[in-house]
């Protein structure tokens, strides 16, 4: 399984979360499972042990850290942005 993150929108924390319970349903779909995903934690969660159930899962998520240096990037005003106004 592969999820990119460098595909997940981040402007927001809301935008973040639903945008990674949409890629996290992308993937289920694709490969044919229904799951419960009321959080992407708890969707990627269910994800793993659905796939387990049909053999061994391999995770890899790609560009992992993306959502936090679009965050971290210089802004128009030469600062950084802190993590905290995610909110």
């Amino acid at each position: 399984m592969h999820l990119d993150l460098g595909d997940v929108l981040n402007e927001t924390t809301q935008d973040l979360k639903d945008s990674l319970q949409r890629a996290i349903a992308t993937l289920a779909t694709a490969h044919n499972v229904t799951i419960d995903i009321p959080s992407a934690q708890e969707g990627l969660k269910n994800l793993i042990k659905a796939l387990a159930k049909n053999g061994r899962v391999v995770v890899l998520i790609d560009e992992y850290d993306k959502p936090l240096m679009d965050r971290l990037q210089t802004h128009r005003s030469g600062r950084r942005q802190p993590v905290s106004s995610w909110s």
